[in-house]
């Protein structure tokens, strides 16, 4: 069952930015209006102050728009655990993820500590 959360203030959506050409999810957040969200990547793109605008505007000088998909409508009151959660279950499939937090926060530092995997695959 689908909710329409533009009029239900307890829901938002959880969304994933995709790569049509190739399929793949490779950026996932939250928002309540979808399309204004996905014109405001388009906008931020131009700013290539983040990894996710630099994807986007590759995408974008090659002709392709990156697509918008509603992964999840969850309660406003828990939103952050239902984006980690969806950032954990599918970015590591994703050799474009974008994503430069665990998710959860309403503000996305641009100086985060630099995190990378050992051998083993540790933190």
């Amino acid at each position: 069952m689908s909710i329409n959360i533009g009029q239900n203030p307890l829901f938002v959506n959880i969304y994933g930015l995709k790569n049509p050409m190739s399929e793949e999810i490779f950026y996932i957040g939250k928002s309540k209006d979808l399309k204004q969200r996905l014109k405001q990547h388009i906008s931020d793109s131009k700013k290539k102050t983040l990894k996710s605008n630099l994807y986007i505007n590759k995408l974008l000088s090659q002709g392709v728009m990156p697509e918008l998909i509603t992964i999840d409508q969850v309660p406003i009151c828990n939103w952050e655990y239902w984006e980690q959660y969806y950032i954990k279950l599918l970015l590591p499939f994703s050799t474009a993820s974008q994503n430069i937090s665990d998710g959860g926060s309403n503000s996305y530092k641009l100086h985060s500590k630099v995190v990378q995997y050992d051998k083993e695959g540790n933190y």
